[in-house]
C-alpha cells in the first residue's frame, strides 16, 4: 500500500533529512544554497529537490523525516 506524501516539506523537516540543525537550514535558505518556495510568510522545500540533491529516492527522504518526527513526538 502506498502512502501519499506532500510534495514539499518544512525547513525543519528538510533540516532533518539533510542532517543539519534548524538554524543551519534557515541559513542555507537565506543564502540560496537550499532551494525553497516562498508562500507568503511560509517557506517550504520541494521533496524532489532534496531527493535529487542527496541522490536518493523520495521515499528515502520521507523515511528519514518520519523517523526524526517520531523521535520528536516521543520526547514531548
Amino acid at each position: 500500500m502506498r502512502t501519499e506524501h506532500p510534495l514539499t516539506v518544512t525547513v525543519e523537516q528538510a533540516a532533518a533529512a539533510l542532517g543539519v540543525g534548524r538554524s543551519t537550514a534557515y541559513e542555507l535558505v537565506h543564502s540560496g544554497e537550499l532551494k525553497c518556495i516562498r508562500l507568503r510568510r511560509r517557506i517550504v522545500v520541494p521533496v524532489a529537490y532534496l531527493a535529487e540533491t542527496l541522490g536518493v529516492a523520495r521515499e528515502a527522504v520521507w523515511a528519514v523525516i518520519g523517523t526524526s518526527q517520531a523521535r520528536v513526538d516521543r520526547s514531548n
